[in-house]
């Protein structure tokens, strides 16, 4: 889920470049709008806040209730799964979703168990990664001590950069004006595959074969929702898995307690093949429950010390 949203939060990034690349013939308030700020300041204005975001995050813990539906040649549901996650930053790295329901029912004590244990693993070995991150930046230093050079990022955040650079090159954007939304002020955004960039990477094709509207908030420069569809098929490897043309997604969030925005709802629909498994599907998720947490307590079945959060009322 993260690397969805974090990807999403780049393309707010982006979008802002495209505000005096891009532009429209968009409305006379849009106009005086987009001359307040310029290209850049607005991409200042976005990173800062999509750390700042990050940082807060991580004293947020919430629900995540997935509900997974495959449906037949009429499009009528066959089959239904449900599964509810604890979403939240255990430690450096992530988010993590631990399972603890299945179809609305709590976990039985042995998968309870079985799920502690996940995270138990999954957070030893987030302080591996840690541990040998700060040994290799004592080593740089020790080496460049002396030539200026800038220490090198951890993976994380070499991740970001990379999406960040290669969402800019795979989408044109337009603004195609200002809206209302939820008594907020967010500007509308469309993104389109620039026909000339060859994708390199595998996250880079499948972005290349969509398309999509953003909402981003005016003030706290925020992805508000997304809207994309598929218009090609996506494969990973000959029979691995395949995505049909025609699937469309949906994301949105929602501003918490004044501080902080985290997701609200996704939803997927479409049809593919897992293996040699072909069938059409839809995938409802909705996010709720928004807690904070002591970074120091740990996290097991129940959350200690939690203290409610909700959306903001607009």
């Amino acid at each position: 889920m993260r690397t969805a949203i974090l990807a999403v939060c780049l393309f707010v990034i982006s979008a802002a470049v495209a505000q005096e690349i891009v532009p429209t013939a968009a409305n006379e308030r849009t106009k005086k709008t987009s001359s307040r700020l310029t290209a850049s300041e607005i991409i200042d204005r976005s990173v800062a806040k999509y750390r700042e975001n990050l940082d807060i995050q991580h004293n947020y813990i919430f629900r995540q209730r997935e509900v997974n539906q495959e449906l037949d040649g009429k499009g009528q549901v066959k089959k239904t799964e449900i599964h509810t996650y604890d979403v939240f930053m255990p430690c450096r790295g992530d988010w993590y979703e631990k399972l603890v329901e299945k179809d609305d029912k709590p976990l039985n004590d042995g998968e309870q168990k079985k799920e502690n244990e996940k995270l138990d693993k999954y957070c030893a070995e987030q302080k591996k990664h840690e541990e040998q991150h700060q040994r290799d930046l004592e080593k740089w230093k020790e080496k460049h001590a002396d030539d200026g050079q800038p220490p090198p990022l951890d993976k994380e955040e070499r991740n970001e950069r990379e999406i960040a650079d290669g969402i800019k090159k795979v989408y044109k954007f337009t603004l195609d004006g200002e809206e209302q939304r939820d008594g907020r002020e967010v500007y509308v955004v469309s993104a389109e595959p620039n026909p000339t960039y060859k994708p390199d990477k595998r996250w880079e094709h499948l972005l290349a074969k969509m398309r999509g509207k953003l909402w981003i908030d005016a003030s706290d420069y925020q992805v508000a929702k997304v809207e994309a569809d598929l218009f090609d098929d996506f494969a990973v490897g000959l029979f691995l898995f395949k995505l049909h043309k025609g699937a469309h997604f949906e994301f949105e969030q929602a501003r918490i307690n004044g501080e902080t925005w985290l997701p609200s709802r996704e939803y997927l629909k479409g049809s593919g093949r897992v293996a040699f498994v072909t069938g059409r599907f839809q995938q409802n998720t909705t996010y709720s429950d928004y807690r904070k947490f002591r970074t120091d307590t740990k996290i097991t079945g129940v959350v200690g010390e939690a203290e409610p959060a909700a959306a903001d009322q607009r």
